[in-house]
């Protein structure tokens, strides 16, 4: 999730095809905006074979990488050294319960899934 006004204003390029939002979240750390991690998922999407984000290929990695360099550059520009990577946020917090928001809207997907007659598909 983000504000909207962050994204508006920024270049989105459409010949980076997988990797389009890469220089978006880069960009952003850029200017300053900050991120935290959600261990909780905000939302559920289905996995198959066929999903496009399974088929990067060499193009989609030299592209991942040309964006990276140019922001390293941008960085080390600025600030003479890249920051230090920050600890994921809650990190020696004690596991989840079973009854994670997550596993509760799984099995309510799967019993709706179930009363209409589908079958399950691959799970990830």
């Amino acid at each position: 999730m983000t504000r909207s006004a962050l994204a508006q204003e920024l270049v989105w390029d459409p010949n980076l095809d997988q990797v389009i939002f890469y220089p978006i979240w880069l960009e952003l750390l850029y200017r300053g905006a900050r991120f935290t991690r959600l261990d909780e998922p905000t939302f559920l999407y289905r996995r198959h074979d066929s999903n496009v984000s399974d088929r990067l290929d060499e193009r989609d990695a030299e592209l991942r990488r040309s964006v990276r360099e140019r922001y390293v550059g941008l960085v080390m520009e600025r600030n003479g050294s890249l920051p230090s990577p920050t600890p994921r946020p809650g990190a020696a917090s004690p596991p989840r319960p079973p009854a994670s928001l997550r596993e509760r809207l799984l099995r309510r997907m799967r019993a709706a899934a179930r009363s209409k007659g589908h079958t399950e598909g691959r799970a990830r």
